[in-house]
């Protein structure tokens, strides 16, 4: 990784080195988290996480989170990194490490949000810099294994839902403040990576490694009392490992989603429908399986599963109204079946990417027809499931084009209310439905 680095010593001015990880000099401006009392609770601090159920703060991670920066407020971060310091050239063994926080950023919905660079400092360091850009150093980046360097992006994610309260603590000096919220982010890195099915003890073996390099070579860093001791972070780790290994998860109630494909819709748009559609509902917590029975072969339905089906289809609904998909359903067996139309919503997607905010915005220009038909069936199933417009989110009655974003950053959700209700619905269908096979 030799060629292609340039002159650091801008990069090291800009920002403030500790034993681990790097933070911006200037804070950014407050996001908007839209999180209730009840909801934040958790996150007051790392006893409370503790505390909390890791299954309602995997949920709360999805529903509360931030808004990605504006444009311009990204530009403006982008803006403050010094035109010299960034490594540009890499072995296949860092290529591969880079590759593999894809994972990460998708399950966040930070994979268009964040730019990643890799600079060219001496220190082991990784930091998100102004809720824009992950910073990884090149002796990090060296130094970590892959899932290693999964593991410290997913702290890195975890201060944005900190970020107002840690840059008050850090303009009061309230080290104590500080040291707490760095474990509430190893509490949050947990999570979401148990979430994954990961190994959760590479966060602790990254911090560790990365600690005991730079104090090797550097020393004390000059804002250690910020941090809590490597011990320390190491007993939370320890503690919310178990505790998330431990949680007993909800009873998962398996929906059947059988799709029939009528509309000419090609195999990477059905690819992104599923995949869409999984994801809104997976937030929610709703457990869901996704099966194209186009083919004619029917399609069993486990006895302890509820099926919906969902019928893609080549037609507009002759009523004019813009209607993209509704519910009908069966009188004799009560399945009920979601219809969706999909030349509207192929409509909705072109319109999108021809209006010049959607061309200028890398994830509304690579929207395409399968995502927009993944949201669809996702609030069609909200009402199959009993739910009723709502003033924001996936139960929105008309998405718009901030909609559309929120879709592809992933902030597109049910609320907690929302899935909670699916739940319980799912939950009593699922009775009925083990009631009669009895």
């Amino acid at each position: 990784m030799g060629d292609g680095k340039t002159c650091l010593s801008a990069v090291v001015a800009s920002l403030f080195l500790t034993g681990a990880f790097l933070r911006a000099i200037e804070p950014i401006a407050a996001v908007p988290h839209d999180q209730s009392a009840h909801e934040t609770e958790a996150l007051t601090t790392s006893q409370n996480l503790l505390a909390a159920d890791p299954n309602a703060i995997a949920r709360f991670l999805e529903t509360a989170r931030p808004a990605p920066l504006s444009a311009e407020d990204k530009a403006r971060v982008l803006g403050t990194l010094p035109l010299e310091g960034e490594v540009t050239v890499f072995s296949g063994s860092a290529r591969l490490k880079l590759a593999a926080l894809v994972k990460v950023l998708r399950a966040a919905g930070r994979e268009l949000v964040y730019e990643i660079k890799v600079i060219d400092v001496p220190q082991a360091a990784i930091g998100l810099h102004g809720g824009a850009v992950i910073l990884i150093s090149e002796p990090a980046l060296t130094l970590l294994d892959a899932d290693e360097l999964q593991a410290l992006v997913a702290h890195e994610i975890g201060h944005e839902y900190v970020w107002t309260e840690r840059e008050h603590a850090f303009r009061l000096a309230d080290h104590t403040r500080l040291k707490d919220l760095e474990l509430i982010c190893d509490g949050i890195a947990i999570v979401m990576l148990h979430g994954l099915g990961m190994d959760v003890s590479r966060l602790m073996t990254g911090i560790q490694s990365i600690t005991r390099f730079n104090r090797e070579r550097f020393g004390m860093a000059n804002n250690e009392r910020d941090y809590p001791t490597l011990a320390q972070r190491q007993a939370f780790a320890r503690a919310m490992a178990a505790r998330a290994a431990e949680a007993i998860a909800e009873v998962p109630v398996e929906l059947d989603l059988r799709a029939v494909v009528h509309a000419s819709l090609g195999a990477a748009d059905l690819d992104r429908a599923s995949e869409t559609i999984g994801a809104l509902l997976s937030a929610a917590g709703v457990l869901s399986r996704w099966r194209d029975c186009s083919s004619g072969v029917a399609c069993s339905v486990e006895p302890v599963s509820v099926a919906i089906n969902v019928l893609l289809l080549p037609v507009t609904k002759l009523t004019g109204d813009e209607v993209c998909g509704e519910v009908t359903r069966d009188p004799r067996t009560g399945v009920r079946t979601v219809l969706i139309y999909v030349p509207l919503i192929a409509e909705r997607v072109r319109a999108i990417r021809l209006r010049p905010d959607g061309r200028s915005n890398p994830a509304l220009a690579t929207i395409q027809t399968g995502h927009l038909v993944g949201a669809a069936i996702a609030h069609e199933v909200g009402h199959a499931l009993g739910l009723r417009h709502g003033a924001r989110g996936v139960m929105k009655e008309r998405l718009t084009l901030d909609d559309a974003l929120a879709l592809r950053t992933s902030r597109l959700v049910f609320t907690s209310s929302e899935g909670a209700s699916m739940r319980s619905a799912l939950q009593t269908a699922r009775d009925s439905v083990v009631a009669a096979v009895r």
